[in-house]
């Protein structure tokens, strides 16, 4: 299984592991429920490795694309510049913590 198989394995564990646990620990009859309902497997392993292929794919295009960019020349060396400032600004934003520890903060207050 590739990187991309393993991610998706991984965010599906973690959105449905918690859901399966507080479902099983405050309502053992609701499990049984939870097991056999569709929909709520479909809102997580439909939408889920959609999310994440299309991820990888616009991340090759776009990989491509500005490699396209480079060697056309379309844009001079002070242009070329400040697309790789936007892009490191972007990659930086992609993998900034603090949101996601909030909305982790955030699912654990609520759980307790």
């Amino acid at each position: 299984m590739g990187l991309g198989g393993r991610r998706i394995s991984f965010l599906i564990v973690v959105g449905w592991l918690p859901l399966f646990v507080i479902t099983a620990l405050s309502n053992r009859v609701g499990l049984v429920s939870l097991t056999r309902d569709y929909r709520i497997h479909s809102r997580l392993l439909v939408p889920v490795p959609v999310l994440l292929v299309g991820e990888l794919l616009m991340e090759s295009r776009f990989r491509a694309v500005i490699g396209h960019l480079r060697q056309a020349g379309i844009l001079d060396a002070s242009k070329l510049a400040r697309v790789d400032g936007v892009i490191a600004k972007i990659i930086r934003a992609r993998d900034f913590v603090l949101p996601e520890f909030v909305i982790l903060l955030l699912l654990v207050a609520i759980a307790t």
